[in-house]
């Protein structure tokens, strides 16, 4: 099992508990959460899981929880983002543009505009 597996069924109660909203009440919960972070976390540097009655030890893990939450999302590129909403592309009306911008639009479209008339580029483009 892998530490997004493994972390998801808390980490609701971890964003709550770091907002000081009370998250986590129940102290078997903390005490797994506790093992989860000592496991992918806290064991690289001590022997002991982290001291749940400490407010600063738990304030500490729970930081270091979401920060390793935040990483391994990234990793698998899932950002717990919005979708991004596709903007509608303005509609030109070529008619109305001056010259010099209709040939810089004809030309961003990839037609060659030299030594020709608008009418054969309006042609061109479909229009």
């Amino acid at each position: 099992m892998s530490y997004l597996e493994e972390i998801e069924p808390y980490y609701e109660r971890i964003k709550l508990q770091q907002s000081g909203s009370g998250g986590i009440r129940n102290r078997e919960m903390m005490l797994e959460i506790a093992n989860i972070h000592f496991k992918y976390i806290h064991s690289k540097d001590f022997k002991t899981i982290t001291d749940i009655g400490c407010r600063v030890c738990v304030t500490r893990m729970m930081n270091q929880l979401v920060g390793l939450y935040n990483t391994e999302i990234k990793k698998q590129g899932d950002k717990m983002t919005f979708p991004k909403q596709e903007k509608p592309c303005p509609t030109i009306d070529v008619n109305k543009l001056s010259w010099g911008k209709f040939k810089t639009y004809c030309k961003g479209k990839g037609i060659s505009v030299q030594g020709k008339t608008k009418k054969e580029l309006l042609k061109e483009l479909g229009l």
